[in-house]
């Protein structure tokens, strides 16, 4: 069986510490109370790379379109930081 939790946290991690500020998301995690409600709209990353940083942890895998789904709004829509389009300044 495939571990989500441990794949949507590398690829997490990963966004995180390319994000503009970068961030150790495992903190994040592992210290709620300490971030705020919305934190992760204070972190901002290329839609593009986030893309490809998904890509590359989800190719290693035979995932399912179910799990892909999964991960996908995990990574995207629930705790991933704030897209930006690749013109847009930060």
């Amino acid at each position: 069986m495939t571990d989500l939790v441990q794949i949507r946290d590398d690829i997490l991690n990963e966004m995180y510490a390319e994000a503009t500020p970068s961030m150790d998301f495992d903190y994040a995690k592992n210290n709620p109370e300490e971030m705020g409600e919305d934190w992760y709209e204070q972190y901002y990353l290329s839609e593009d790379r986030q893309r490809e940083i998904f890509q590359k942890h989800t190719d290693k895998y035979d995932l399912t379109g179910t799990e892909r789904a999964t991960l996908s709004m995990e990574c995207f829509l629930n705790l991933g930081p704030t897209s930006v389009s690749n013109g847009d300044d930060l």
